[in-house]
């Protein structure tokens, strides 16, 4: 078992991802790990009803098979909560500070480039929005590397590693590498 965990947590694989990372003082660190639940479902409500929704799914399934109208009643449901987290996760104005970025990524870092300088050690906040489901994760992480790019290049190399991910966030995270390598191995079979 524990060679699988770390066999899952060493995959790397490349993709383009909507993210959003802000460097923390040790206050906000502090209030943000005291409240990391709360703090997570706040950016990411309409993430976790989604979540919430593929792990009910089984069960739906078999109550549609018992009762019809109590499936369609549940996913009825379902549908309007969905609606309210769309609705309350507009309204936070997170999705306007993401910026799309190619990545390296794990289930337990994320590497990109930019423009913006940071120190090894420094702690941040992330946001990122998993392309094939459309799930935000929101994490804390510390920067484990930092390579500042020539005048020529203009981007440089941060590598963060994550220090607090909810574990369903992380099984979203590799459900999104084995689906993103799944279409990868599918166009590469069609060219």
């Amino acid at each position: 078992m524990s060679t699988e965990v770390n066999r899952r947590d060493a995959f790397r694989l490349d993709d383009s991802m909507l993210l959003s990372v802000k460097k923390l003082s040790d206050s906000e660190l502090e209030n943000l790990i005291e409240n990391f639940d709360a703090v997570r479902l706040q950016h990411c409500l309409k993430s976790h009803f989604m979540l919430q929704r593929e792990n009910r799914k089984t069960s739906l399934l078999f109550i549609r098979k018992r009762d019809p109208d109590v499936a369609q009643f549940l996913n009825s449901l379902e549908d309007q909560l969905m609606l309210v987290a769309s609705r309350l996760s507009s309204t936070t104005g997170d999705e306007q500070s993401m910026i799309l970025h190619d990545v390296n990524m794990s289930s337990s870092s994320i590497r990109f480039s930019t423009t913006s300088d940071y120190k090894v050690g420094e702690q941040v906040q992330c946001l990122m929005t998993l392309a094939t489901s459309d799930l935000q994760i929101f994490t804390l992480a510390t920067v484990t590397r930092f390579e500042d790019a020539s005048v020529s290049e203009g981007q440089n190399s941060v590598a963060l590693q994550f220090t607090h991910l909810h574990s369903d966030d992380s099984e979203a995270i590799i459900r999104h590498m084995a689906k993103l390598q799944q279409i990868q191995l599918q166009q590469r079979r069609a060219d």
